[in-house]
């Protein structure tokens, strides 16, 4: 595999690109969170080329450059990644995937460009919401930033306890209405891929809006929306070394489906791995039907 690095300095975002040795022709922006997250961006890109597309994974916070926590962050550089994918060598389509608060990202790229060919949301959220200080503060600004511009954002207390603060922030049905990601606005095919036990936020029930919201407005393009039944968060590619006995025990402590539910937990992780792989072959050869039962 060969393994290229860039910078927001030099290049106009931060990245890091593995490609296989013998690549197909669709690669893909990995979205996961910050440089120094639980799941590193450069692990689950390594997943990817394994399977033989070139990927970039592209960090939002917490890299030279980029603000230290996830709070006001800047869409533009993962567009420009994005586009940089699309013209790098041997590559004639592009797909975002996006793992978590990543899912928002992989959307509104899929809404700013329209070449993007297919978005990967897996344990995403439907709204933009309001930026982290740390795990239990918030920051009274928006989670992203898009022009020099805070987009609109749902206000979330974080003092309550992570599933808790975002249920009732979804309740907030004039600040959803203003945040909520125009997903109908992608030109592409889009997977959903969520958990009803997610121990972070009703992943479910935002799969669930944003599809409705792709049947309302006809959307011509393929969707589809898997919900794993008690399942964790932690799902989609992951990375070989992060399945591991050390990881999964200290995910545990981290993740009460893994606890409670360890079976359905890992079934869900090879389950959605091959969802998503299925939907690269539909995008690079058109080879199913994404909508099937």
């Amino acid at each position: 595999m060969i393994y290229e690095d860039y910078t927001l300095d030099e290049h106009g975002f931060y990245g890091h690109l593995v490609k296989p040795d013998h690549p197909k022709y669709t690669g893909v922006i990995v979205l996961s969170g910050g440089e120094k997250s639980l799941l590193p961006g450069k692990s689950v890109a390594k997943e990817f080329a394994k399977e033989g597309y070139t990927a970039m994974a592209v960090p939002i916070f917490g890299a030279k450059g980029l603000p230290d926590s996830a709070d006001r962050m800047p869409l533009d550089p993962v567009l420009k990644a994005a586009q940089f994918l699309q013209a790098y060598a041997g590559i004639h389509k592009v797909v975002t995937y996006g793992m978590s608060m990543g899912s928002l990202f992989a959307l509104l790229v899929g809404v700013h460009n329209p070449d993007i060919a297919g978005v990967i949301s897996v344990s995403g959220t439907h709204v933009v919401f309001e930026g982290e200080l740390d795990a239990k503060h918030n920051s009274s600004h928006s989670l992203i930033t898009f022009e020099g511009e805070e987009l609109s954002y749902v206000p979330v207390d974080l003092s309550r306890g992570v599933r808790e603060a975002f249920e009732e922030a979804y309740q907030d049905e004039e600040a959803v209405m203003k945040a909520v990601v125009p997903v109908e606005q992608c030109h592409c095919p889009v997977l959903f891929l969520g958990s009803d036990a997610d121990e972070e936020w009703p992943a479910d029930h935002s799969a669930k809006v944003l599809k409705d919201r792709l049947e309302e407005a006809g959307y011509p393009y393929s969707y589809r929306n898997v919900i794993y039944a008690d399942a964790s968060h932690m799902m989609g590619m992951m990375p070989q070394d992060l399945r591991g006995k050390f990881f999964m025990k200290a995910a545990k402590l981290t993740f009460k489906s893994m606890k409670e539910h360890p079976q359905a937990c890992q079934d869900a992780v090879l389950k959605s791995r091959k969802e998503i792989l299925d939907f690269l072959t539909y995008v690079e050869e058109g080879s199913y039907d994404i909508n099937r039962t």
